[in-house]
């Protein structure tokens, strides 16, 4: 997995929280149908998360997320 993705398991696992969003992996992004049906569930997954991580830094997944990794 990416560094982005198990820096996104440290607060998870931390809080106790057993289910991790991560729309990389949830939403097969080369299935134009399966994808446009699960981005239409996306403000619904959102509004009723727990919390959200955006990860916007980096050239590409591999960069993590520096505030939660190491």
């Amino acid at each position: 997995l990416p560094a982005t993705v198990k820096d996104a398991m440290s607060p998870s696992k931390f809080l106790d929280i057993p289910y991790l969003w991560i729309d990389r992996l949830c939403i097969v992004q080369d299935d134009t149908e399966n994808k446009q049906h699960n981005i239409s569930w996306m403000a619904s997954i959102y509004a009723n998360s727990f919390f959200a991580i955006v990860a916007a830094q980096g050239p590409d997944a591999e960069y993590g997320i520096r505030e939660i990794g190491s």
